[in-house]
């Protein structure tokens, strides 16, 4: 596989929107100046930059309908 192949997740609307959001949501903590909740948003973050990271995995992995079936 070439790299420029498993980039193509990049390409996706769902891996945009997905690290779009992770975005937001590290910009929302990094700004929040409430602590009192720091650990849901530290679990927050790490769900949410996981579905990008999901995304890619899958997309370096499987190829067609194997793809589609990842998610």
């Amino acid at each position: 596989m070439q790299l420029q192949d498993s980039l193509n997740y990049k390409k996706l609307k769902v891996w945009q929107k997905a690290h779009e959001n992770a975005l937001r949501a590290i910009e929302l903590y990094r700004n929040s100046s409430c602590r009192k909740f720091e650990n849901i948003f530290k679990q927050f973050i790490n769900a949410i930059t996981s579905i990008g990271a999901n995304i890619a995995e899958g997309s370096g992995d499987f190829k067609g309908r194997e793809f589609i079936r990842f998610f």
